[in-house]
C-alpha cells in the first residue's frame, strides 16, 4: 500500500518542495530528510547513497528529492516508527 499510495505519494512531493525550498547543499537537505522521516541523521553511507542518486538523477531536482523522499516513507523504518 505505502509504495502505491497516491497519498503517499503526494506526501513525498511536498516533502521534495519542502527541502527545496530550504536553503543548504544537498547534504543539509539530506540530514533534513532524513530527520523529518525517520527522526534521526543519516549514516555516512546512507548520506552518500542519497548524494550520489541525486548527483545522477538529471534535470527534475523536485522528482528526484520526491523518489528520496517516497524511498524514506517506505522504509521498514518508517513503519514501524510511526
Amino acid at each position: 500500500y505505502v509504495l502505491n499510495s497516491p497519498f503517499v505519494l503526494e506526501q513525498a512531493d511536498a516533502l521534495a518542495g519542502t527541502l527545496l525550498a530550504t536553503a543548504g547543499s544537498d547534504a543539509d537537505r539530506t540530514d533534513a530528510a532524513f530527520r523529518a522521516v525517520l527522526g534521526r541523521r543519516p549514516t555516512a553511507a546512507e548520506r552518500d547513497r542519497v548524494l550520489a542518486f541525486l548527483a545522477t538523477a538529471g534535470d527534475d531536482r523536485r522528482a528526484a528529492w520526491a523518489k528520496v523522499a517516497h524511498t524514506l516513507i517506505a522504509l521498514p523504518e518508517f513503519r514501524y516508527l510511526f
